[in-house]
């Protein structure tokens, strides 16, 4: 489903390997269900049901799925999107396992949002998903690191 240039998914892997590749949109996993191996050119993480993800435009990773059935809710923000947003928008850097539980309280209230269909389900997912990303920016924020705007790797 896509909604004014966010690109929302809920995905059952099917593959038990999926070889380095990277995105062109920034994006946010949260894993439903299943396990998931993740890793990029520093980190491997070992995601379970409740693990939330973020990867920036062009950050490199692969995935590497257990048997079972594994599932993920899956948010790709566009350029456009982060652009109508404004100054509001301070982006993550590269690559995060995001433990905050605040981070995760807010992608389960955007899964409820995206599975509604109500008048106020689209302000509603902008406004969790602004919040969502000033609470994974604070860990990039904290160690100096600031993106605002545009993709930056």
């Amino acid at each position: 489903m896509t909604i004014d240039g966010l690109t929302i998914t809920d995905t059952v892997y099917t593959h038990d390997w999926v070889d380095w590749h990277y995105h062109e949109q920034p994006y946010f996993t949260f894993i439903l269900e299943g396990q998931l191996i993740e890793g990029d050119k520093k980190n491997k993480v070992h995601a379970g049901p409740g693990t939330l993800l973020f990867h920036n435009w062009q950050d490199p990773h692969y995935n590497s799925k257990p048997a079972g059935r594994t599932r993920g809710f899956h948010l790709e923000l566009s350029q456009s999107w982060i652009d109508r947003q404004g100054s509001e928008v301070v982006m993550p850097t590269g690559s995060s396992n995001l433990q905050d539980p605040r981070g995760k309280l807010l992608k389960y209230q955007l899964f409820k949002e995206c599975k509604g269909n109500g008048p106020e389900r689209d302000l509603a997912i902008t406004a969790l998903l602004l919040e969502l990303l000033q609470t994974a920016s604070q860990r990039s924020v904290k160690k100096g690191i600031k993106s605002r705007g545009r993709y930056d790797p």
